[in-house]
């Protein structure tokens, strides 16, 4: 009987280990020594007899991706998880600082340093991350932004035509 208790321990200890390992950062030290904590509860199984191993070693096959799979869906819904994971903004939803870059599009500026496709411009005397949008764009060469890209300015060289 204490066979079959060690081997209930070890699996819930597995368990706890499991989750652990998703809000510590160890590394994968406690998923490490969850998957010993399975094996020796198989190997504990088989000692007692090969059917009672096999019938572990089939329920620890099965419901531990099962496990696992609910942890990944469950987690990230969890109040714990809300208060620690960082918070995605909503789809289509502009940050202030996106939005201050929208009102750029359009406009005329300095290339502050050369753009081998990525440097500095200056627009309305302040310095903005920018991104050629072909080629390169010397320093001092007048720009224009065409578009932004996350935090970037899109910007091409203005021509006179």
């Amino acid at each position: 009987m204490t066979e079959a208790i060690t081997i209930f321990v070890l699996i819930l200890a597995a368990m706890v280990l499991t989750v652990a390992e998703i809000f510590l950062p160890t590394l994968g030290i406690l998923g490490i020594i969850a998957v010993l904590a399975v094996v020796w509860a198989v190997v504990q199984a088989f000692m007692i007899s090969g059917s009672v191993g096999l019938g572990v070693l089939l329920g620890v096959l099965i419901f531990f991706p099962m496990y696992v799979w609910l942890l990944i869906r469950a987690i990230p819904r969890s109040p714990l998880a809300k208060r620690i994971f960082l918070k995605q903004p909503p789809s289509g939803e502009m940050t202030a600082e996106q939005e201050s870059l929208a009102g750029l599009v359009g406009q005329e500026g300095v290339a502050e340093t050369p753009l081998r496709l990525s440097g500095a411009v200056r627009i309305n005397g302040r310095r903005y991350q920018a991104m050629a949008e072909s080629d390169h764009i010397d320093a001092g060469q007048p720009v224009r932004v065409l578009r932004f890209d996350g935090m970037d300015l899109i910007v091409k060289p203005v021509t006179s035509d």
